[in-house]
């Protein structure tokens, strides 16, 4: 009977078990629907969840019941899953695993971007199974069991041991053998076979006979099991008649001198009125046997909203659910800033190792891989590298007022210590990611002069003595930082806007945020625009302590300040510092 629940009431009430604008469904805390066979059989579970990537359906029987089939269509419009007349049709569905075999679980696994959806989406999914329930089980005859039935005495002139007469089942077949011992021999052999016990003790009368046979030790009969009308377990009776003859002696002339006597398989004798002591004997034919199993069969469908049609199908919706979205920018996921700490002038040496540090950003966003623009979280990582400089300065992360549309939290992290406050997004925000630069990379010229076993090229450098004391050791940061904002909304930001490594942007315009150098020895700031700051990639080698930046890269050109361009950091010569391990 068809279920007419009102459609838009059965929506509303699955659609309230999706989340909003969060990341509730996963494959341990799926979206689940009952799997309906037969329309009123709970025969088990469709659940369903989505990542980044992929959307997931998975069926689950229970209860005994087994898959043969599943078919699955997934569509933003109900009226796309293929149907006629209102009636979906699950040989068409785009999605199918036949010829399952049985199996209590069959997993789907569709790329999001193929059916197409993004997070919010809501998607309408038919979910068809064929299913099976081993039902009653029952133990039935199947062939005859093969081998040996029994075996009799051939007796001769009732008294006399003769032999053997030995009745198996070989295939379809009956097979009785006469088989002599002590020197008797066949003559003849008459054998009564039937479903009575036989009445007439006459041999010739019998239905099978071999005469002629001129003296031999073994006579088989084979005869075919469906012509004698026995059915399994069923009793055979048989009457096995012979002829013999024994050599026992010669004539003075030779000639062979015989004794001959009538035999019969040992039993019971045949009660015709005769008085003649003719037997029969008989065996039981056993079959094999194979349990058979009555089987349920039913289709199924995961419950949701009825189709259309006049058949009981059904689908449902589902949301598809943003998931954290990992995001590493630029690309790789590190930039490193570099800073020439002089006072632009015609003292400036631009070797640009005074301050460097890399800053790696990583974002988290809500949505799927293919689409994501909402921010949940950014996270910046401070790295010092080198400090070729005889100042003192303090590094800050700035974030520009209107960067980002949304408030929230913050914490700064230096060296294991935390701080937390509110990040507001309408104002400049300003964080001192590392306090004292020459607490972090202490000394001087710090990882700009090269260390023993490297050629300097520091004015007054001993490069025949590794042990020189002007060589300098490299020295680990002694300080790092991370900055962590979580955002109080889903915050819309788009990353494709900035290009740290645009040729005209090289000196921080490219950057979302404001990295800039404060030097505490003249009480001055270099900001983003500043020719006196460098953008490049993490694995960027800086100039040795008092080398100009053209004279280790060139294809900067000389100048106060110098001219750079596109990937000028490609090619470089000796000139850089080798030193980090």
């Amino acid at each position: 009977m068809k279920k007419w629940i009102p459609i838009l009431l059965i929506a509303a009430l699955l659609l309230a078990a999706l989340p909003v604008g969060t990341f509730a469904h996963t494959a341990d805390e799926p979206f689940v629907v009952t799997l309906w066979a037969g329309q009123n059989i709970n025969a088990g579970t469709v659940s369903v969840w989505n990542d980044g990537d992929n959307l997931y359906v998975k069926y689950e029987t229970t209860d005994g019941w087994e898959l043969l089939e599943t078919h699955l269509a997934v569509a933003t419009n109900p009226d796309d899953i293929p149907q006629a007349n209102g009636n979906p049709i699950p040989g068409q569905f785009p999605y199918k695993h036949e010829d399952l075999g049985g199996v209590t679980v069959d997993l789907y696994t569709i790329p999001l971007v193929d059916i197409p959806a993004s997070a919010e989406d809501t998607i309408y999914i038919a979910a068809h199974a064929e299913l099976e329930k081993p039902g009653e089980c029952e133990e039935i005859p199947t062939t005859w069991v093969q081998g040996e039935l029994g075996s009799v005495t051939l007796w001769a002139g009732q008294h006399i041991n003769a032999g053997t007469v030995t009745v198996a089942i070989v295939g379809e077949n009956l097979v009785v053998t006469y088989e002599t011992t002590d020197g008797w021999e066949l003559l003849e052999t008459h054998l009564y076979v039937g479903t009575d016990a036989p009445t007439d003790s006459a041999p010739g009368q019998f239905p099978y006979k071999n005469e002629d046979l001129g003296g031999v030790t073994s006579d088989t009969y084979s005869i075919l099991l469906s012509g004698l009308g026995v059915e399994c377990d069923g009793t055979l009776y048989i009457a096995a008649h012979a002829a013999l003859q024994k050599l026992t002696g010669y004539e003075e002339d030779g000639t062979p001198i015989y004794q001959t006597e009538t035999g019969w398989g040992a039993g019971q004798p045949i009660d015709d009125g005769t008085g003649n002591w003719a037997v029969y004997f008989s065996v039981v034919l056993p079959c094999g046997t194979e349990e058979v199993c009555k089987l349920e069969e039913e289709t199924a469908w995961g419950a949701g909203i009825d189709f259309p049609g006049k058949n009981w199908a059904m689908y449902f919706p589902y949301e598809i659910q943003g998931v954290e979205i990992l995001v590493e920018w630029p690309e790789g996921g590190t930039i490193t800033v570099a800073f020439e700490d002089l006072q632009i002038a015609s003292s400036s040496d631009y070797d640009y190792n005074d301050w460097v540090a890399d800053i790696e950003t990583l974002a988290t966003f809500w949505g799927t891989e293919a689409e994501h623009s909402d921010l949940l979280r950014i996270d910046f990582t401070i790295t010092p590298e080198a400090r070729g400089a005889g100042y003192n300065h303090v590094f800050h992360l700035a974030i520009p007022a209107g960067t980002f549309g949304c408030n929230g939290t913050y914490t700064l992290t230096i060296n294991g210590t935390s701080e937390t406050g509110a990040f507001y997004a309408s104002t400049d925000n300003d964080f001192v990611v590392i306090p004292w630069t020459y607490n972090a990379l202490p000394g001087t010229l710090t990882n700009t002069i090269e260390p023993p076993g490297i050629v300097s090229h520091y004015p007054n450098i001993n490069n025949t003595d590794p042990a020189a004391p002007q060589h300098q050791p490299y020295v680990p940061p002694q300080v790092t930082a991370t900055l962590s904002i979580e955002f109080s909304e889903l915050c819309p930001f788009d990353f494709s806007v900035y290009d740290p490594y645009n040729p005209e942007k090289m000196h921080g315009e490219g950057l979302f945020f404001d990295p800039y150098l404060h030097v505490v020895n003249w009480n001055g700031n270099i900001n983003q625009g500043d020719p006196r700051m460098l953008t490049v990639p993490v694995d960027w080698m800086w100039p040795e302590a008092g080398v100009a930046i053209w004279k280790a890269y060139p294809d900067v050109t000389a100048g106060n300040p110098p001219t750079f361009t596109a990937e000028w950091w490609v090619d470089y010569n000796d000139l850089v510092y080798e030193g980090k391990p």
